[in-house]
């Protein structure tokens, strides 16, 4: 965590950081090759949307809600980090989201 992430993360009320960390903590993005994407969150919460490349970008359009454009920061046989593109209240916490991959057969 960046050193301005970390003090923003540090200024808020536990209240919140406990609920953030429950949010970003365990979440899963699953890639399907048929252009669709499932994000469950560790709470049970699950989005489902459609996800494209677009000019070295990552485009998640969830069926509800905003767009999430995220510039692919790093990607390897067992990572994927993106970096949060389009302006949001946890851009400030959480610019860059990190994944270790699995595939699944």
């Amino acid at each position: 965590m960046s050193t301005n992430s970390k003090r923003n993360f540090d200024a808020m009320n536990p209240e919140n950081k406990t609920r953030f960390k429950t949010i970003y903590r365990g979440r899963k993005l699953t890639f399907k090759t048929n252009g669709t994407f499932l994000q469950e969150l560790s709470n049970g919460k699950n989005t489902l949307g459609i996800w494209s490349l677009e000019n070295n970008n990552l485009v998640l359009k969830p069926e509800k809600g905003s767009v999430w454009i995220f510039k692919i920061y790093k990607l390897s046989d067992t990572r994927l980090i993106l970096k949060l593109e389009n302006k949001g209240s946890n851009i400030t916490i959480m610019p860059k989201w990190i994944f270790t991959k699995f595939k699944h057969n």
